[in-house]
């Protein structure tokens, strides 16, 4: 078995929409206009960290339904640290970079 983790874990994505490329494609493209990112700078950036766990708990929830692994890993991380009121920049940048990454490799994907 690949323990390997991945942007986009195609195959369990396909899986969960029962082979429904196009329709996965879709929701793919619906992770894309999530207003989900914008809400959490600007609550992060307010310091209401508790909050910005919550708003990280749906970015997480929407990112394991995709079957996004890395982005999934690190939004529990960073959901965990900050619902307790909790504050890690060096987890929050890795979540930046690696949702960066997931955007864009879903770009390339569906294009």
């Amino acid at each position: 078995m690949n323990t390997t983790k991945m942007i986009i874990n195609m195959e369990t994505g396909l899986a969960r929409v029962r082979g429904n490329q196009n329709f996965y494609f879709k929701l793919l493209n619906m992770f894309l206009s999530s207003e989900q990112f914008t809400e959490f700078e600007n609550v992060y950036n307010q310091g209401d960290f508790v909050h910005a766990g919550e708003v990280m708990h749906a970015i997480k929830g929407m990112a394991a339904n995709l079957s996004l692994d890395l982005l999934t890993d690190s939004a529990t991380e960073l959901m965990n640290l900050l619902r307790l009121g909790n504050d890690d920049p060096q987890k929050v940048k890795e979540y930046r970079i690696i949702l960066e990454d997931t955007i864009n490799t879903i770009k390339e994907t569906i294009k």
